[in-house]
């Protein structure tokens, strides 16, 4: 037990000896068509399992929680997508999927124990949760456009997003009713466009992730700061890269444009709050030496 200041005032150590036996069986099935040399049609599904484990179990630290009877995850999965192909110039894929979850591990955010009833996090079988979205990919050489002969050059563009409406289903408990599930961001998006030119070479990639939250429940701020949003961030990378028989020269700046950012909060070590932050760094590599410059913060 801890006081307000974080010192231990109590210790409780409790020895177990646990052992669970399982046995199953996961059935799949999956089937594509192909229209003509270009065009594919796939369709898939499949059960899906997940057992616990001791991650699960054990959390050393004053602002965890798990729940003794926590039992495996089982569920399904299915998707339908198109996907297309253009010689070595163009590429695409569209997928809509579906999973579903039965008795979902995730996080609760409770403050129920006296005397203190101070915020903590409880690890257990939450509720069924569904996800449905749409995931596209597309790349394409633009270069072939400008110049259809031209093989020594690639200018090459690519796009991938996902869209998830993922929540919780099937439950009691109005608190997580239709909720959105933790660490599930409702819309990604990442592009980049790469230049190659004999033997240089670079490239430049931007990253959306929009906004999400960490626990079941859904809260956008704690007194804590163990829980809370995830705010939407942007970030994007540069490199080049210079190659002559045995020598490879690479430079690369990640995060750009010196964004702030976060993707997870800590509730441990080195304290509750906002763990990752990251700021811009710079990235030198000569063959097998590298030289790396980043900042990373906590707050």
């Amino acid at each position: 037990m801890y006081d307000f200041a974080g010192n231990l005032i109590a210790e409780t150590r409790e020895n177990e000896d646990l052992e669970r036996r399982r046995s199953f069986v996961l059935f799949g099935l999956g089937a594509s068509w192909k229209a003509n040399s270009t065009l594919e049609l796939y369709a898939n599904i499949s059960q899906n399992y997940r057992a616990i484990n001791f991650t699960d179990l054990r959390i050393d630290n004053p602002n965890g929680r798990v729940d003794p009877n926590i039992r495996d995850e089982r569920g399904h999965t299915a998707d339908l997508g198109l996907r297309t192909r253009r010689n070595t110039w163009w590429y695409a894929d569209v997928t809509a999927f579906y999973l579903g979850y039965y008795d979902r591990i995730g996080q609760l955010l409770k403050a129920d124990q006296p005397p203190l009833y101070n915020d903590y996090r409880l690890r257990t079988n939450i509720s069924d949760a569904r996800n449905i979205g749409i995931e596209a990919f597309a790349e394409a050489n633009l270069w072939h456009l400008i110049a259809p002969k031209d093989s020594l050059r690639r200018l090459s563009l690519f796009i991938n997003t996902s869209v998830i409406d993922a929540r919780y289903v099937n439950t009691d408990d109005a608190s997580i009713r239709n909720r959105k599930v933790e660490l599930v961001p409702p819309l990604t998006f990442r592009t980049g466009l790469s230049w190659a030119q004999g033997r240089f070479r670079s490239s430049f990639n931007w990253a959306f992730t929009a906004e999400h939250f960490t626990d079941a429940t859904n809260a956008r701020r704690t007194a804590s700061a163990v829980n809370g949003i995830i705010p939407a961030y942007t970030v994007a990378d540069l490199s080049v890269a210079w190659s002559w028989r045995w020598l490879l020269l690479e430079a690369s700046c990640n995060n750009l444009f010196d964004e702030r950012y976060f993707t997870r909060r800590a509730d441990a070590y080195p304290g509750p709050g906002i763990d990752s932050l990251r700021m811009g760094g710079v990235v030198f590599d000569g063959g097998r030496e590298t030289i790396e410059l980043r900042g990373v913060g906590h707050g």
